[in-house]
């Protein structure tokens, strides 16, 4: 996306503000900031703002690489459980998926940051359910378990104030990001 948009538009000096999903969307909806891509939340957006689906990532049972078998559920009823924070907009779509499913976990920690959840899966501490999508399992040396009909998703958006979608960086940073997402060799979800 920043290649495109410093290919298109060379002037421009973006400023990039990593943040939790909930902090960046007040930021935009305070007009502190033009724009942000975050996990859809679990509530209805305030009217000013304006909100776009960029993709759906698929949640998948991670799961460290000398442990046996692979039936999701089963893993997930008798392995130590790393949690992906309840607390954030991701992780409050596992916990729904645990409560839906009627699962019962042994978690042993609970964090935010996907990164530091996969090292744990990979050194054995526990497995995990997380997004496919990104680079955190890139490189991982985990199994990953697809959870086949029980697959659930946590979609990613563009959020935009509506006054201001239509500024032209705003609009430009939106389209270089949709084209970026859309190429196979590109995607997060790949």
């Amino acid at each position: 996306t920043l290649v495109r948009l410093r290919q298109r538009a060379p002037r421009l000096e973006p400023r990039l503000v990593p943040g939790v999903s909930l902090a960046l969307l007040s930021q935009v909806d305070a007009g502190e900031l033009d724009l942000a891509v975050l996990i859809r939340p679990p509530f209805e957006l305030p009217k000013e703002l304006h909100a776009t689906t960029l993709l759906q990532e698929p949640f998948v049972l991670i799961v460290p690489p000398g442990l046996t078998g692979d039936a999701p559920r089963l893993l997930l009823e008798t392995q130590p459980f790393i949690r992906y924070d309840r607390h954030s907009f991701g992780g409050r779509r596992v916990s729904a998926f645990l409560r839906e499913q009627r699962l019962t976990v042994r978690q042993v920690l609970e964090l935010d940051e996907l990164d530091a959840i996969v090292k744990m899966v990979e050194h054995g501490l526990g497995v995990a359910l997380v997004p496919c999508a990104g680079l955190w399992l890139e490189h991982a040396r985990v199994r990953r378990l697809s959870l086949g009909a029980l697959t659930f998703h946590r979609e990613l958006q563009v959020i935009t104030r509506h006054a201001g979608r239509d500024l032209p960086a705003v609009a430009l940073f939106r389209q270089c990001l949709t084209e970026a997402v859309s190429e196979p060799s590109q995607s997060l979800a790949s």
